[in-house]
């Protein structure tokens, strides 16, 4: 890769680059080549198209250029859509006010044949040709279908031989003569399992598969992969814009101290009474309606009431004043003056029941 490097190097300063160069070259897995610039000049430079036909023109016939694809995953997309259909595609781009060929390629996550009978939604995979249409489903979501799906960036995890189960490799490179099972760690080959019980290869115990995402191998694996990948914990795609460089928000466990509880306060227990006492409880006079008495003999404009209207008697015997006489408005706050009515002698008037 360093000579490749260098290559790339002396025919892009032939070609005119002078304000950068290529940081790195990465051989994927499928044979392609990714080259990272060192600067923001560079990287302008190596995407016009003009300057990618004529580097390809210098490296051979066979070469060329393709654009970066940005992998996000949409959650709970409905089945009724068909990923291999361009149509598909299309109508989502159209739903979402997108380029027609915004979306290059979709897929499940998980296969069809793997889903139960009542499943009306599955994962969805998407690959978009651009970051900033990325960045914008993971803001907004998609509409699919008429319904409103949830997208995240899809990241990096360690590879997984399905050969072997082990790590870091895959099957068409792996040197074990053998197949393991990936649902029961058998020596024969996961398709042709026929095993209900779970066991892992990697933890070499039962309870789960080695496909399992809970296997504490797994998750330790994937731990140490984010520390290595520091790209891994950027929520959008990183673009000029400073806000795309936003880490992913993790709630961290807020720790609060343990206060102990306060002693409880020390109150007398009162007994409860016996039948006897509760015999000598004092009677109340049923016909009083009204539950506060106030005293008359310092107001001496205050109404007396007559016991023979029903009321109570009155409390104030040197009161003399006729019973049509209207509340005068230096009566107590007990027999409020909003209450107060002229009780005229026709039988026919219904007389008020102050404070009723």
């Amino acid at each position: 890769m360093s000579q490749l490097k260098a290559e790339l190097n002396r025919i892009s300063s032939e070609l005119g680059l002078s304000g950068g160069k290529i940081r790195s070259v990465v051989i994927t897995h499928n044979g392609g080549t990714i080259v990272e610039a060192d600067s923001d000049e560079a990287a302008v430079w190596l995407a016009s198209s003009t300057n990618q036909g004529r580097i390809c023109e210098k490296i051979g016939p066979k070469a060329e250029f393709r654009g970066r694809g940005y992998n996000i995953i949409a959650f709970n997309v409905p089945t009724d859509i068909n990923p291999e259909e361009l149509n598909h595609r299309i109508e989502i781009c159209e739903a979402n006010d997108l380029e027609l060929t915004t979306i290059v390629s979709m897929k499940w996550a998980k296969a069809v044949n793997r889903r139960s009978p009542s499943q009306r939604t599955a994962h969805l995979l998407l690959t978009i040709d651009n970051a900033i249409a990325a960045n914008r489903a993971i803001t907004n979501g998609l509409l699919v279908c008429n319904r409103k799906c949830q997208v995240e960036r899809t990241r990096r995890e360690p590879i997984r031989c399905l050969k072997c189960q082990g790590w870091n490799d895959f099957a068409k490179d792996c040197v074990e003569e053998g197949d393991r099972c990936g649902n029961c760690a058998g020596t024969h080959r996961t398709s042709s399992c026929q095993v209900n019980e779970r066991a892992c290869v990697s933890c070499k115990t039962g309870g789960h598969a080695s496909w399992s995402r809970t296997c504490p191998a797994f998750t330790k694996r994937v731990a140490e992969f984010d520390v290595r990948n520091p790209d891994n914990s950027l929520q959008f795609f990183p673009t000029a814009d400073v806000w795309t460089w936003s880490p992913i928000e993790k709630p961290a466990a807020v720790l609060t101290p343990k206060v102990p509880a306060p002693a409880p306060a020390v109150t007398a227990i009162q007994a409860r009474p016996s039948k006897v006492q509760l015999g000598k409880r004092p009677q109340h006079n049923n016909r009083h309606y009204d539950t506060y008495i106030p005293d008359y003999s310092s107001h001496p404009t205050s109404t007396c009431f007559d016991d023979a209207a029903g009321w109570h008697k009155d409390i104030s015997p040197s009161s003399t004043r006729p019973l049509h006489q209207v509340f005068s408005s230096t009566q107590p706050s007990g027999l409020g003056t909003s209450r107060s009515v002229v009780n005229n002698s026709n039988s026919n008037e219904t007389r008020p029941m102050p404070n009723a």
